[in-house]
This record gives C-alpha cells, sequence and structure tokens, in this order.
C-alpha cells in the first residue's frame, strides 16, 4: 500500500496507571510548510496538511478577493510536496497584501476594515430544518479519514441548500480546512449558498470568509468570539454554534432556522 503523505506514524510510549510503560505506534497528522504566490508575489506562508493544495491556494485568495471565482485564474501551478510552493496568476492586475505567515491556529490577525467588509449575504425565504442542521456535523465528521486515523486536525464541508454534501476537508488548521472546502467549490463553480459546517471556533476571519463565499449559515462545533457574532449579525450571517449532538445555539439570524420560526 502506498504510504500517505498526510500521515506518518511515531513511536511513543504509553504510560497507565497500575501499569508498566510499553512501546505504542501512534498515527499523527503531518504539518509542513506551503507558500501561495501571487502574480509572482508571495502572499502567504502557511502551516498546512499536505494535500489538496491548489483548492487550498483557490480557496485563500478567493476568500482574500483576489480573485473572484475561476475565470479569473489565468494561471495555476502546484509545485512538488518538497517546495511546498502554488504559484497562482490572476487574469487581472492583482497586488496582494506583504506576505504573512499563518501558523496552523491562527488567520493572520487582521481587524476588518470598515469600507472593505463584504456585502451583506442576502436575506431569501430559505432556511433549513433544525433536525438536519444537527445531522450535518456528524455526517461530516464521519467521512473525515484523517481525523479517523489520526485525530489532531479540523474539519470544514459546504452543503447544498438541498442539505446534499458537496465537499469535505481536513488540515491541521481550521481557516485551511475552510480554504480547501471553498477552493473545491470555486474550482468545480459550485454555489456555496447553503451551509458552511467547520469545527473550529466561529472567529471573525470564519464569518468573512463565509460572507465573501455568500453562504448564509455557518455551523460551528465550536463556540464563537464576539466579533464573529457581531460580524455575522451584521452581514447576514446565520451562525449556529455549540453544534454537538442533540443541541446547538443559533447566535444570529434564527429566521433561517425552521424550528425558530415555528
Amino acid at each position: 500500500m502506498q504510504p500517505r503523505s498526510d500521515i506518518r506514524t511515531v513511536g511513543a510510549v504509553s504510560v497507565r496507571r497500575g501499569s508498566a510503560p510499553e512501546a505504542e505506534p501512534l498515527n499523527v497528522p503531518v504539518e509542513s510548510p506551503l507558500a501561495i504566490e501571487v502574480n509572482g508575489i508571495v502572499a502567504v506562508h502557511l502551516m498546512r496538511l499536505p494535500g489538496h493544495d491548489a483548492e487550498l491556494a483557490l480557496g485563500h485568495c478567493y476568500a482574500e478577493r483576489y480573485l473572484g471565482g475561476l475565470d479569473d485564474v489565468a494561471t495555476l501551478e502546484v509545485c512538488t510536496e518538497q517546495t511546498g510552493l502554488v504559484r497562482l496568476r490572476t487574469v487581472r492586475e492583482v497586488a496582494p497584501r506583504p506576505a504573512s505567515v499563518l501558523i496552523s491556529a491562527c488567520a493572520g490577525g487582521r481587524v476588518p476594515d470598515e469600507a472593505d467588509l463584504p456585502a451583506p449575504v442576502p436575506a431569501d425565504r430559505w432556511g433549513m430544518d433544525a433536525q438536519r442542521l444537527l445531522g450535518l456535523m456528524g455526517e461530516m465528521q464521519a467521512a473525515q479519514t484523517v481525523y479517523a486515523e489520526a485525530r489532531a486536525v479540523h474539519g470544514a464541508a459546504v452543503f447544498a441548500r438541498s442539505g446534499e454534501l458537496v465537499v469535505v476537508r481536513e488540515d491541521v488548521g481550521r481557516h485551511n480546512a475552510v480554504d480547501k472546502a471553498i477552493g473545491l467549490c470555486v474550482y468545480d463553480r459550485h454555489p456555496m449558498d447553503g451551509v458552511l459546517v467547520t469545527t473550529g471556533r466561529a472567529s471573525s476571519e470564519m464569518i468573512l470568509k463565509a460572507s465573501v463565499a455568500r453562504t448564509p449559515i455557518v455551523l460551528s462545533r465550536s463556540g464563537p468570539t464576539s466579533l464573529g457574532i457581531e460580524l455575522a449579525e451584521r452581514l447576514g450571517i446565520t451562525l449556529i454554534c455549540y453544534a454537538r449532538g442533540p443541541r446547538m445555539s443559533v447566535m444570529t439570524h434564527a429566521e433561517r432556522v425552521a424550528t425558530a420560526r415555528g
């Protein structure tokens, strides 16, 4: 069997109360660097789970609004995993911000500029039944192959308005996982007007990514930040947090959750 590039087996010592220590092999997710170059300028350095690097670059550049869709991509080149580089050239002239280094747990720390916020997600009559929403988290996690073998990764998924699963992606960074899922939708020209599901906390950066993607519902297994809630309210996004088992907390725009209207 071909060894996986995203999981590595390491040696550890298992220590249990009342028992002698013993050798134990453990699977762990691989974390390695990736640079994303936009029009000849390195826009960002990421620590990521190897795999789906083209989707990660597309999703990151889409969320940063360097491109508005696949038609804005002139070329996209993924170099070997050893070099950890994706080169993207856009059709229109784009000057990326100075390169930042993002570790797996953070997203650069930029405070949203008031004048640069995306337009609010359009309000319409669409919503999803609460019971179906509760089931989305489990459906995503059941499809997480790296998590099943190694744990220690975040998951992100896009679901269509019909409730159909569109894509699941994993990464050591919660933002990377979301960018990979968004990137696949950009590549396939699939609308993201349903539900974005994430295991990561609902911070301001997550809400901004959803807003750029025009995604009306964000469902998180974790909790929100204060700015995440404020932006979700302002940008017309239904933010649902603590989606675990039989319960969840609807933080903003509860009108899209079917039982909230009844």
